[in-house]
């Protein structure tokens, strides 16, 4: 069972670099097709495309943190009714719902 474990984490992880390499080379074709012809830029490699690919996701998005503000997002797990109607006047008032 364990065996199972460690082989289907290996094939995950083999996906996840195939899927990883397609991307990227799907960006150098995006980018050679499209942007030497539109903005007369020039083609890239494909170690260019990883490096655009990690540049974008560093500026557009990579370096915030998910935080959530955790007392707008009830749970409603084993509440009661009575609990649920408090946690809703509550959340109501506090969160604008």
């Amino acid at each position: 069972m364990n065996s199972k474990k460690i082989v289907k984490g290996i094939l995950l992880g083999a996906c996840a670099v195939a899927g990883a390499f397609l991307f990227a080379l799907l960006f150098q074709y995006l980018w050679n097709w499209l942007m030497p012809a539109i903005f007369g830029l020039t083609v890239i490699t494909y170690w260019q495309a990883v490096g655009l690919l990690v540049l974008s996701k560093i500026i557009f998005g990579g370096m915030k943190f998910k935080s959530r503000n955790k007392n707008c997002y009830p749970s409603h797990h084993n509440l009661s009714d009575e609990e649920k109607e408090k946690l809703k006047e509550h959340f109501k008032n506090k969160c604008g719902w």
